[in-house]
């Protein structure tokens, strides 16, 4: 984000409620490019993304940072997840694939709790569950790093961010040590700041906004009229980004040695 967007966060906010109008406005038929499951899977991240955004800026509009976080962590995977699946060409078997492993997974872990949360619950998870597809993205469907790599601009900086909006999501020690002051006297236990908060700023509106963008673009680039293409590069020249993420070289390496 450069310096002319650093101070203007009322006007990012708006331009976030706007992306969210523009959201709900659009029409309800759309035709779709690809006839595979990739339209309905982006539909419903990016459907998730704005219904996230409008707690998210009321959140930061009141300078309630440290709780908006979390959500915007979600929305940016939200965003991203869009995008990667409506550029990569095999990217819905990575996913259904990867769902697969999750569901198998929950269920072994439900036996090894026994009968204590809902008898059957694990056999019903794994009922019907389809084999293993073929496919070259089973890693990034599973490793939001590596699917960070697969796209431009994206990469190390879009995975760096995330990993910043981590560190307030779980428990980890920088949310701790926010919540602690250095004490007056050495040698003694630091202090809680029960109102601790992080700095109120434009950088996570901005971000918030971005996240409405990329959603919103995967949704319209799946749709083959793409009725929201002004509007979203409007708000991308205003927010200074490129209101598509591209497949990086990593990826279309990938995806030629799979073909050959």
């Amino acid at each position: 984000m450069t310096e002319s967007l650093s101070n203007q966060k009322e006007e990012l906010i708006e331009l976030g409620r706007d992306l969210i109008r523009g959201w709900d406005a659009r029409p309800d038929v759309a035709v779709f490019r690809r006839d595979d499951l990739a339209p309905i899977v982006i539909l419903a991240f990016a459907t998730h993304t704005h219904r996230l955004a409008p707690i998210i800026l009321d959140l930061l509009e009141r300078g309630s940072v440290v709780e908006a976080t979390p959500l915007i962590r979600l929305a940016y995977e939200n965003a991203f997840t869009c995008m990667w699946i409506n550029q990569v060409p095999d990217s819905v078997a990575g996913f259904m694939n990867e769902g697969v492993k999750k569901r198998r997974a929950t269920a072994r872990t439900l036996r090894e709790a026994g009968d204590a949360i809902q008898p059957g619950l694990a056999e019903l998870l794994e009922q019907d569950l389809p084999d293993d597809l073929d496919t070259s993205s089973n890693g990034p469907a599973g490793n939001f790093q590596q699917l960070c790599n697969d796209l431009e601009p994206g990469g190390a900086y879009a995975y760096a961010l995330y990993r910043y909006l981590t560190q307030y999501s779980h428990p980890t020690m920088k949310l701790g040590d926010l919540f602690l002051r250095n004490p007056e006297n050495p040698g003694s236990l630091p202090v809680y700041d029960p109102n601790a908060q992080l700095p109120t700023g434009s950088i996570l509106v901005h971000l918030t906004a971005c996240t409405l963008v990329w959603a919103g673009s995967a949704m319209d680039l799946a749709d083959r009229d793409r009725p929201r293409c002004a509007e979203l590069d409007r708000a991308a020249r205003r927010l200074e980004i490129c209101p598509e993420l591209r497949l990086s070289e990593t990826a279309r390496n990938r995806l030629i040695r799979t073909r050959n």
